[in-house]
């Protein structure tokens, strides 16, 4: 599955299938841990804990807390079963983009030894994904890609991730326009809360699967499907 190989029979030019399916059990494992995390929330709740009291009048002043976390602050059930959730799956976010950009830069490189082709991925401007897709359409010839406008979308917000706190808007408090146009695709996968994205149980695996259709896309052109033999002139 998902091995790019030029002509029957050949050695694969990349194997992207064995990643593939190691960032899908990644993924699970990120949801499972999610998944026992809000239950033992749920189970062992949050401690009360007394911090004044006037036994003369019968008046207690409590608060809740969990795992260092207290209610006055904030709302604890949000924090743990919706804030904290989301930074998991956003870190793993980062986790499956950095594997696939290395993953799609090694095609390009085995791409460029097996046709002994002068221009090579570092000759190209950019860096990532978008120089790894600057070479595939150069040079591999996939001119009309419909993952990777959508790839460029999921890169926006793993920059964002990265690099702003999962804010959906710029330094000059703008909408980043790629980020917005992802929460209005996918409003089950993704939420807004203020200015920040929320990643919903979902979100990666959706994600993983732009990505493996822009490799089959990839594997499409490099192997094109064989036409039937016509029967009839």
């Amino acid at each position: 599955m998902l091995k790019l190989i030029n002509k029957a029979g050949h050695i694969p030019i990349h194997d992207f299938g064995f990643n593939i399916m190691l960032l899908h059990g990644f993924i699970d494992q990120t949801e499972a841990s999610i998944t026992d995390s809000i239950t033992k929330y749920e189970t062992e709740g949050p401690e009360t804990f007394v911090v004044e009291e006037y036994s003369e009048d019968d008046i207690y002043i409590a608060i809740d807390s969990y795992m260092g976390i207290d209610d006055q602050a904030v709302n604890l059930d949000d924090i743990f079963k919706r804030y904290y959730p989301s930074i998991m799956r956003r870190s793993a976010l980062l986790t499956i983009v950095g594997l696939l950009e290395h993953e799609v830069e090694k095609f390009c490189i085995s791409y460029s030894k097996r046709h002994s082709i002068n221009i090579k991925l570092n000759d190209l401007k950019g860096a990532g994904f978008e120089r790894g897709h600057l070479f595939i359409k150069k040079v591999v010839g996939l001119n009309n890609s419909r993952a990777y406008p959508e790839i460029k979308k999921i890169i926006k917000l793993r920059n964002s991730c990265a690099h702003n706190d999962a804010r959906l808007v710029n330094n000059e408090n703008q909408d980043i326009q790629e980020i917005t146009r992802l929460l209005e695709q996918h409003p089950d996968l993704l939420g807004r809360d203020n200015e920040q994205v929320l990643f919903h149980e979902g979100a990666l695996l959706a994600f993983l699967k732009v990505f493996e259709d822009y490799i089959k896309e990839i594997e499409t052109h490099i192997n094109p499907p064989r036409e039937a033999k016509k029967l009839f002139p």
